[in-house]
């Protein structure tokens, strides 16, 4: 409890004066300090920082998902809302966090971003990854000797300017014959075509049924017969993406964070000599865009692969990746438009 409250202390005497804060205290339950967030001045810092003083251990269990709810749901929809979750142990339901967080930054157009701040030992470092991810900003954990360094880091990200709709081109060495097709944007890739899915489905199923015998001779007794499941209903045929982004949403980018981003490429593309990738995003005062060289490095290793394979996995298993987001020629999502058999995905 004294890391925790000397960590708010720092951080509530670092806000920039006109910055509209709020004070939420949770465990079983969660009590903010004003009804709506109020401007940061002297009076409303001096009332925040005696809040903290009496903060007490006797709110119970923690209750994250409820606090985070409440927080969305009470805050200002004409500015963006930065959360600075702070906890010294474990939070539950977990999976059920991700999910809130994934639609309601999802929802908000990146509008709404969650930093994740551990204290002490006894926090997992899964989780506040996990929070970090889902809420589109980035994790921090806290140590007394590193307390001070790591918080204002966490509070200058929270300041920065939201930049959204990040998208990523991969240019190719041009070709005589294909000056036109040298570049590739990777959401275009991973733009799915199943509109006729359901004539694709039926014609796939009559061409692999073979022949049944009617009589099966090594059967003696009717009760020795096993009495097998019911085949499966057919999945529907999904084509791969030729590029394939891990995160499949490229987060937020902050100032002294490292952020990776990996692109798989289907046989199809590496036939091609990729050169350069361009990050282009949207801020408030206009488009910004870096270009970086790609350089090829002769080594022979899956290292880097399997790191790629790993983020696209984490992905699909906090409820993100590219086939939540697989749309067809038409913008319906592939859950909506076969919501019948998307359950079993």
């Amino acid at each position: 409890m004294v890391m925790l409250n000397l960590a708010m202390k720092f951080l509530l005497k670092s806000l920039p004066m006109g910055t509209y804060f709020n004070v939420c205290s949770f465990g079983t339950n969660c009590e903010f300090l004003w009804p709506k967030s109020k401007q940061f001045t002297l009076d409303s810092l001096e009332e925040a920082l005696q809040q903290v003083k009496n903060f007490q251990e006797a709110l119970g269990r923690t209750n994250t998902l409820k606090a985070l709810t409440a927080i969305i749901e009470n805050r200002f929809t004409n500015m963006p809302l930065e959360i600075i979750l702070i906890t010294d142990g474990e939070i539950w339901q977990q999976p059920e966090c991700f999910e809130y967080l994934n639609d309601e930054v999802k929802r908000s157009q990146g509008a709404i971003r969650v930093f994740q701040l551990g204290i002490g030992i006894n926090f997992s470092h899964a989780l506040i990854n996990g929070i970090a991810r889902a809420g589109n900003g980035f994790p921090q954990d806290v140590q007394a000797e590193s307390m001070e360094r790591n918080v204002a880091r966490m509070l200058r990200g929270a300041l920065y300017p939201h930049i959204t709709d990040y998208t990523m081109e991969v240019k190719y060495e041009s070709e005589e014959s294909d000056n036109d097709n040298d570049i590739e944007r990777v959401t275009d890739s991973m733009r799915l075509l199943f509109s006729d899915i359901g004539e694709m489905i039926e014609e796939l199923d009559r061409d692999q049924l073979s022949a049944i015998s009617l009589l099966n001779p090594t059967v003696e007794d009717i009760g020795d017969a096993l009495i097998n499941n019911a085949p499966p209903h057919p999945l529907p045929y999904i084509p791969i993406p030729k590029l394939l982004q891990a995160p499949c949403k490229i987060p937020s980018l902050f100032p002294g964070i490292n952020t990776v981003v990996y692109l798989l490429m289907s046989p199809e593309t590496i036939k091609r000599n990729p050169t350069a990738v361009t990050l282009r995003g949207t801020s408030a005062k206009g488009p910004v865009e870096l270009c970086i060289p790609i350089e090829i490095f002769p080594v022979s290793t899956n290292t880097i692969h399997q790191l790629a394979v790993r983020k696209a996995t984490q992905d699909l298993e906090e409820g993100r990746g590219w086939i939540y987001n697989a749309k067809d020629v038409n913008g319906a999502y592939l859950k909506i438009a076969i919501h019948p058999r998307s359950l079993r995905l």
